[in-house]
């Protein structure tokens, strides 16, 4: 999840940090952010795809150095092998529960946000 911005931490009062603290206890309880905090820490433990995005990561850096040294054929070989290992990243059973875990939070806060905003807006009324 996004940092928040620290120069708007330092505007709110003690009690509104006291509030946001609680609701953010309260999202960390919602079976959603379990779920997605789970399969966060399964994805920073496996070896086998740090290995495969640093494999990533260098034949990246190996084709932008063809492209210097106008290398293009090479550089189109190794640009399949990365399409070809991104495929196989993304496919990976560990990263599509973890998009989906955070779609399911993105929802989920987006559907707070809006609730929040209309009952403040009602209530200004």
């Amino acid at each position: 999840m996004k940092p928040v911005d620290k120069s708007f931490d330092q505007e709110m009062s003690p009690q509104l940090k006291q509030m946001v603290g609680q609701l953010i206890h309260e999202l960390n309880q919602f079976p959603e952010v379990i779920r997605y905090k789970q399969v966060e820490e399964a994805i920073n433990k496996s070896t086998y795809l740090k290995k495969l995005e640093e494999t990533i990561k260098e034949k990246q850096k190996n084709a932008a150095h063809m492209m210097v040294y106008g290398k293009i054929q090479a550089k189109k070989e190794l640009d399949k092998e990365i399409d070809s290992l991104t495929l196989q990243f993304q496919q990976n059973i560990t990263v599509e529960q973890y998009r989906s875990a955070q779609e399911e939070v993105d929802e989920l806060i987006q559907t707070i946000m809006q609730y929040l905003q209309t009952q403040l807006v009602d209530s200004l009324e």
